[in-house]
């Protein structure tokens, strides 16, 4: 059996001028911090809102990616909590 290939989309990084716009944009708003985390670190998404106070250490200047946040449906997430009272 032969697996289909997956095709690689090439990324095109941000041009300077994308940068300073973002930067601009990002200004002030509430997710600010998280999302020039992302721009200057090249976390992904996950990687960065999975952070957690234990990740950095200040010290050494240092920020340890070890933890995601997993996007679950709500209905997964229910059907498991209805499941779990008629348990109980």
């Amino acid at each position: 059996m032969t697996l289909p290939r997956i095709e690689k989309k090439e990324l095109v990084p941000l041009t300077d001028a994308q940068v300073k716009d973002f930067l601009q944009v990002s200004t002030g708003d509430g997710l600010e911090v998280i999302m020039k985390v992302i721009q200057f670190t090249g976390m992904r998404e996950s990687e960065a809102l999975g952070l957690t106070w234990d990740c950095a250490d200040f010290k050494a200047g240092t920020v340890k990616v070890c933890k995601q946040l997993q996007k679950r449906k709500l209905e997964d997430s229910t059907a498991r909590m209805e499941a779990y009272i008629k348990s109980l």
